[in-house]
């Protein structure tokens, strides 16, 4: 099944501790007709781990 990614684009930068690596806002994910994700938004800074988990 093919996934349809919406959003706006990443901005990635090389930086100190605590500085944000990588921002995603409005970020939208289907399957099909399934909202995998809806209108997330959050920021990884150096050092932080994340992941969005569910059925496979």
């Amino acid at each position: 099944m093919k996934a349809d990614v919406e959003g706006k684009p990443a901005a990635a930068s090389a930086g100190a501790a605590g500085e944000v690596l990588l921002s995603l806002e409005h970020v939208s994910l289907s399957f099909g007709g399934v909202k995998a994700l809806r209108d997330v938004s959050f920021d990884i800074r150096k050092g932080e781990i994340r992941a969005i988990i569910g059925p496979n």
